[in-house]
This record gives structure tokens, sequence and C-alpha cells, in this order.
């Protein structure tokens, strides 16, 4: 009878933890296939509607512990708008997105240099999560 009464006081205490409950569907996520490899970025140059910089690679070695000295020798240059109220970063600013964040292509930039034309990867954060279907 004791065995007994453990058994039931043991399934109302299961059955009303909210915990147990399986996840559902619909609420899990899986990586977002837009996502680069980089989450960091060094700006070198803010303009009026965004910044330039350099997209840092996520597995350069390095023998400094500055991992962002990398950027500026391996880093592919990127352009990423920022709204003027909001633009509030400065030259040289390093970046690094957080765990559910990341980086990602949102088409092609365009500027002049002395030297000419030249067209950068324009990129926006996302989440780095999506929802499963």
């Amino acid at each position: 009878m004791k065995y007994f009464q453990i058994f039931i006081l043991s399934y109302f205490l299961i059955a009303s933890n909210p915990q147990t409950d399986t996840i559902s569907a619909d609420t899990q996520t899986i990586p977002n296939p837009q996502c680069l490899e980089a989450f960091q970025l060094k700006i070198f140059q803010v303009l009026d509607r965004g910044v330039l910089a350099h997209l840092c690679p996520r597995d350069f070695p390095s023998y400094d512990k500055d991992a962002f000295k990398s950027c500026d020798l391996e880093g592919d240059i990127v352009y990423m708008p920022v709204k003027p109220s909001e633009n509030d970063y400065v030259d040289d600013q390093k970046i690094s997105l957080f765990e559910h964040e990341c980086f990602a292509a949102d088409g092609v930039y365009t500027y002049q240099t002395k030297l000419g034309t030249k067209r950068v990867r324009k990129i926006k954060v996302v989440d780095a999560r999506i929802r499963s279907l």
C-alpha cells in the first residue's frame, strides 16, 4: 500500500510539472542557412548611412591575443547599412555578434574611391535560428 501511495504522489507531481511536457515541433529551431561563417567585423570607415568594415575570418590562426588583427589581413570588405539616427559607430571599432545573431548577405554596395568604383558585399544582422517546419 505504501508503494502505491508513493506511485500516485509521484504521478501527480510529474503531471503537474509543465517542464516535463514535450516540445512541440513548431517551437524547435534550426540554424539559419543564410548565415555567413564570420561573426565579427572591424569597422574601418564610418559613412553617413552605414559602415565599411572587414568581415573577420572565423578560423584564422592568430599568435596575438587580439583576434581582430586577422580582420585587416584576411577579412573581406563589406558594407553594413545603419540608420543615421542609430549610427554611433567609430573607426576601428570591433563588433562581435551575440550567439543568437549572424551576418547574412544582402546584396551589393557600390562606392567611389580615388582608384575608381568598388563593389562590395552588403550585409545585415539576422537571427541565427529559424523555426523548423
